[in-house]
């Protein structure tokens, strides 16, 4: 039986996508397989994989209207493999070392999988501060909350509440970026109709895997090579440009933003985005957190790293909090220290960043992760 299914939901992005797949292939692992599943207006990206003759790929090009979720759940309905990771098409993963972790997960009776992550940043991203992007391999650097061992995944949803969702996902299982069986993801789909029940997918689906999944092991090795692109969410995030009014995501089906909730301020960005979803899909699958969302959290974050034009519909929400108005003001403004200590590490760490550290990780990895365009090495 084939070990790891890596499926790609793809649209319009043929460049990137051929390269990430001919890295992969390069690995000569049989034990894996790479499910592309093309929602582009033609099927050029197909042509391209034809030519690589590498029976490791399957490809399946479709013209239907999709949104990312329906393409991202017709990818995965592929997927043959014991477990399973989603990836964008400027992402990549290391395939035999991801098969190795796969194989102690299973040793341990795990069905998922959070693993570390190195970043790439591909030729023409800007960021919205030091300009051209473009080339910047950055290794992983584990943190307080990517702890190495098994944890309990009601554990990892307490902590996300108590982090207001602000952090990312922090260690819950997730298909995205990360590896679950395929057991878990057909389960999910029974009851539910879609690996993605919630306006953002990736939280969405790590919520909602914690009602299939109770534990998860978190590793320090690196297998996935998150991508940031100039047409992706991750690179419109680096490039400052991630948020805007509800009403326009058409990306995302208006059935799960009918309902926003009133506490969360309504406008999108990935932490708002990340609340709803949370919020949204544990509440609708009965899970029920240890503790309460931290809402005053989630408003230090969005006063932080959200543009101003949101300030004063976030201030309202601090303002209408419940609870004694001076223990609320200090609260948030300790969350507000919290944050723009955590943007300044990032601010440093870009400024004094080391070319010749990133570049020699990105040496020491081309093996897996080739660059056909050749980016500068910085």
């Amino acid at each position: 039986m084939t070990v790891l299914s890596i499926v790609i939901p793809s649209k319009d992005r043929q460049d990137t996508a051929e390269n990430v797949i001919r890295a992969m292939l390069l690995d000569q692992s049989q034990d894996f397989e790479i499910i592309v599943h093309d929602n582009s207006s033609d099927d050029r990206l197909g042509q391209r994989i034809e030519a690589l003759a590498d029976s490791r790929v399957r490809y399946f090009h479709s013209t239907d209207t999709l949104n990312m979720h329906q393409n991202f759940d017709r990818a995965i309905a592929l997927a043959q493999g014991q477990f399973v990771i989603g990836i964008g098409d400027d992402d990549a993963v290391l395939p035999s070392a991801s098969i190795s972790e796969i194989r102690k997960a299973i040793e341990l009776g795990l069905e998922a999988i959070v693993p570390g992550l190195h970043t790439y940043s591909w030729p023409g991203v800007e960021h919205w501060h030091w300009g051209n992007y473009g080339g910047r391999f950055d290794p992983f650097r584990p943190t307080s909350s990517h702890e190495e061992g098994v944890h309990s995944t009601k554990a990892a949803l307490a902590r996300l509440y108590r982090e207001g969702a602000a952090s990312g996902l922090g260690i819950l299982p997730r298909v995205y970026q990360g590896f679950v069986a395929r057991s878990a993801l057909e389960a999910m789909v029974r009851d539910h109709g879609t690996c993605f029940p919630g306006a953002s997918p990736d939280m969405a689906n790590a919520v909602a895997l914690c009602s299939y999944v109770d534990r998860v092991l978190v590793s320090e090795e690196a297998t996935v090579i998150s991508g940031h692109s100039a047409k992706s969410g991750a690179g419109a995030g680096t490039a400052g440009k991630h948020h805007g009014e509800i009403e326009r995501q058409t990306h995302i089906p208006a059935s799960y933003l009918a309902n926003w909730d009133s506490r969360i301020p309504r406008f999108w960005s990935g932490r708002t985005i990340y609340a709803q979803s949370a919020m949204n899909v544990a509440e609708r699958t009965g899970l029920e957190p240890d503790r309460p969302f931290n809402f005053l959290r989630l408003y230090a974050a969005l006063l932080v790293f959200e543009p101003r034009v949101y300030s004063s519909a976030i201030i309202s929400k601090i303002k209408a909090s419940p609870g004694f108005k001076p223990v609320v003001i200090m609260k948030t403004a300790k969350a507000v220290v919290d944050f723009v200590l955590l943007r300044t590490k990032s601010y440093l760490q870009n400024k004094f960043h080391d070319p010749a550290k990133s570049a020699s990780v990105y040496d020491s990895m081309q093996a897996v992760f080739v660059d056909l365009t050749a980016p500068q090495k910085t």
